[in-house]
C-alpha cells in the first residue's frame, strides 16, 4: 500500500494522485514519468507485472500503438515502460511546450488503455520466450509464469493499478512552476476509485516466484542480498536498531561503487573473480534491498566472502570520508555512478529523464520528496556492523550463462 492510499483508506482529504515537478531552465524537452504500485511476492503478481506494461503501451482509446509510439518519442527519446519489485513506470519524452499533450497522454495511459484480448494474448505467449541479462536478474531476481494468466484478468489488473491513491507523476522541464500540477489538477478532478474484482480471483493459484536458473550469456551471475531497508518510518516512541537509508547508501557506495570499492578491490583485483562488480540498493516491496553482484568465469563466492568482510573490517576513517564525497557528488554527475538503482537498468545520474523519475518514484514509495540522503551522522562502526551482517548472512545467488 502506498502513502497516499493509506490517506485515502483513512477517509483523508487529497488529490488523486501526486504530482511532482522539475523544474529546469536549459531542458530541450519535456519529461513525464508515472509510477503506479504494484504487488511482486507470487508468480501470478510477478507475471502481471512483466505483461502489464507492454499491454499499456499497445495502444489506448484516442492513441493507437503507432500513434502512441509517436507522440511519447516528440521529445527525442523513445517511450520507457519497466516493471521493478514495487512499481511499474511508464516514461516518455515531448516537445518542450506540449503541456496540453503531456496532460492528454498521462490521462490516456492511466485511464483509457485498451489491454485488447489480442495483443495481450500476445504478450502473454511470448513472455515465457523472454531473454532477461544478468545484470536485470541481479537487481530484480525470479520469474512468474504467464500460464496462470489470461487478457481478462490484465484488464482487471490495470483497472486495479491505475487508482487514485496508487499513481504518482512527475514532470521535467523548462515551464511555469505550478503550471503542470494545476492543469493535471484540473483533468482528473473527478476521478473516483472503480471497484476492479476479478470473478476468477478467488480460484487463482499463487504460486512462488520462480527462482532464475540461467540466462542469455556467458560466465556466471553471482549475487549477495542483504536486509530489507525501511524507508518509511514507522509510528513509535521506541528506539529501534533498524538499518536507514543514509546508513545503507554510506554502506553500499564503500561495498560496490567505483574504484576505492571493496567490491573492487577483493573480488577484482585480489581475487581476478570479475570484470563489472556492482554494489546497489534496489526496490523491494517493504523498502530498499542491498545488492552486491558480479559476473565471472570462475566464480568463489565463499572466497568473494572472507575477502570481502576482511576488506570491510579494515575499513577506516578514510573510506567512510570518500564514501560521503562520492554521494555528494551524485547531484553533479551524468554517469551512472550511485548506490540506487531504482529503474532496473542502471544507476541514477543527473540527467532530465532519472531526475523526474526519481521524484514521481519517491512520492510514490514515501509521500515525499528526493533528496540525497544526509550522512553526516552515520558512524564508521555502524556502516561496518551493516555491511558485515549482509556480506555475512547473504545466501547467495548464483546462475550461471548458455
Amino acid at each position: 500500500m502506498t502513502w497516499l492510499s493509506i490517506l485515502l483508506a483513512l477517509g483523508q482529504a487529497g488529490p488523486p494522485m501526486l504530482v511532482s515537478e522539475v523544474t529546469d531552465p536549459a531542458a530541450k524537452s519535456l519529461r513525464v514519468e508515472i509510477v503506479a504500485g504494484i504487488p511482486t511476492s507470487n508468480s501470478r503478481e510477478r507475471a502481471m507485472a512483466d505483461v502489464l506494461g507492454p499491454a499499456i503501451v499497445r495502444g489506448t482509446m484516442a492513441y493507437p500503438r503507432a500513434n502512441l509510439l509517436a507522440a511519447t518519442s516528440r521529445g527525442g527519446q523513445i517511450l520507457i515502460v519497466r516493471a521493478m519489485a514495487d512499481h511499474l513506470r511508464i516514461g516518455f519524452s515531448l516537445a518542450p511546450r506540449d503541456f496540453d499533450l503531456a496532460v492528454q497522454l498521462c490521462d490516456e495511459l492511466i485511464r483509457e488503455a485498451l489491454i485488447s484480448q489480442d495483443a495481450t494474448q500476445r504478450i502473454l505467449d511470448e513472455l515465457p520466450f523472454r531473454s532477461r541479462s544478468a545484470w536485470a536478474m541481479a537487481w530484480f531476481p525470479g520469474s512468474g509464469e504467464a500460464r496462470l494468466l489470461n487478457p481478462a484478468d490484465v484488464k482487471f489488473a490495470y483497472r486495479r493499478t491505475f487508482t487514485p491513491g496508487n499513481v504518482s507523476i512527475a514532470i521535467g522541464g523548462n515551464f511555469i512552476a505550478g503550471e503542470f500540477r494545476r492543469r493535471l489538477g484540473e483533468r482528473f478532478e473527478h476521478w473516483r476509485p472503480v471497484q476492479a474484482l476479478n470473478p476468477r480471483s478467488r480460484f487463482q493459484l499463487e504460486p512462488p516466484v520462480r527462482a532464475d536458473e540461467s540466462f542469455r550469456g556467458n560466465g556466471t551471475l553471482a549475487a549477495l542480498d542483504g536486509p530489507v531497508v525501511p524507508v518509511v518510518s514507522s509510528v513509535t516512541t521506541e528506539a529501534s536498531d533498524r538499518p536507514t537509508l543514509p546508513l545503507a547508501s554510506l554502506a553500499v557506495a564503500m561495498v560496490g561503487l567505483g574504484k576505492a570499492s571493496a567490491a573492487y578491490e577483493t573480488v577484482r583485483e585480489t581475487l581476478g573473480q570479475s570484470y563489472r562488480q556492482e554494489a546497489a540498493l534496489v526496490p523491494d516491496g517493504d523498502g530498499l534491498r542491498p545488492v552486491l553482484a558480479w559476473v565471472s568465469t570462475k566464480p568463489d563466492v565463499e572466497a568473494a566472502r572472507q575477502a570481502l568482510l576482511k576488506r570491510i573490517d579494515a575499513w577506516n576513517q578514510q573510506d567512510i570520508d570518500l564514501a560521503r564525497a562520492k554521494l555528494g557528488q551524485f547531484a553533479d554527475l551524468a554517469i551512472p555512478l550511485s548506490p540506487w538503482l531504482f529503474n532496473s537498468e542502471r544507476p541514477l545520474t543527473n540527467s532530465l529523464e532519472d531526475r523526474t523519475f526519481i521524484q514521481a518514484y519517491w512520492r510514490m514509495k514515501t509521500g515525499r520528496a528526493w533528496t540525497t540522503p544526509d550522512t553526516a551522522s552515520v558512524t564508521l562502526d555502524a556502516v561496518k556492523s551493516f555491511a558485515t551482517e549482509w556480506i555475512r548472512e547473504a545466501q547467495p545467488r548464483v546462475i550461471a550463462g548458455r
